[in-house]
């Protein structure tokens, strides 16, 4: 798929980046640090921590459980969490909010990692005014406070006009409500009225590609963070 930068920057007038895979690379050292917190607090195996977690993550990230609105808030994804781990007692909303918190300790102590080349080419871009920008994210374990907090922190505060979370619309990708909360936000804040001037980039051929596609937005697919500065950086130049 090939965008000519002069027909992108006739056609459209905002950018909605996803965030995980297409900003943002994972730190390795997130799960280490995980698995070792859920095995020693929970008396599993490592392996056997790792294994339920994983299975209960890719429930919250599978694409037709989204379509049908199984979007979860990060609250009660620590709880179903603890009771997959084996709490059952009539602690487990007390218990989740401990996790939670040692998760959002870890996310501060080995966070994602954004190339610092993109950061400078989206903060370049920003400051010739072609586009307004924004962040479109599903989260699930990571809220999206939490995330906006770090990604501000990244690119700076007035980069990206707003940020769309999951856990926080209650609508993840790719259902078509997710994208509404896009149009709506572009809408008010960009003064953006016509969703097909809205391209969204994203990492996922159902999330970023078909769901924004089937809202009417146009949509570019990047493979990670490095194919993002590429694209970005074409259209600087």
């Amino acid at each position: 798929e090939t965008l000519v930068k002069g027909t992108i920057v006739e056609t459209f007038s905002h950018l909605s980046f996803d965030v995980w895979g297409t900003l943002i690379f994972v730190n390795p050292e997130t799960k280490v640090l995980r698995t070792k917190f859920l095995a020693q607090h929970f008396g599993l195996d490592p392996e056997e921590a790792h294994a339920s977690y994983s299975s209960l993550k890719a429930s919250f990230d599978d694409v037709e459980n989204n379509r049908a609105n199984y979007c979860k808030n990060t609250d009660d994804c620590f709880k179903l969490l603890v009771r997959k781990l084996g709490k059952k007692s009539d602690y487990v909303e007390q218990e989740a909010v401990y996790v939670r918190s040692v998760f959002e300790a870890i996310f501060r102590k080995a966070p994602p990692h954004v190339p610092i080349e993109l950061i400078g080419a989206i903060r370049t871009l920003h400051a010739r005014n072609a586009f307004t920008m924004s962040l479109g994210s599903n989260s699930n374990f990571i809220a999206g406070p939490l995330m906006r907090y770090y990604l501000l922190r990244m690119f700076g505060p007035d980069v990206f006009s707003f940020s769309i979370h999951s856990d926080e619309v209650g609508w993840a990708k790719p259902h078509y409500r997710f994208y509404e909360a896009i149009k709506m936000e572009a809408k008010e804040r960009c003064n953006v009225h016509d969703a097909g001037r809205i391209l969204h980039i994203g990492d996922n051929k159902e999330c970023d590609l078909e769901g924004a596609q089937e809202a009417d937005l146009q949509a570019r697919i990047v493979k990670n963070p490095d194919e993002t500065f590429q694209f970005v950086k074409e259209l600087l130049q």
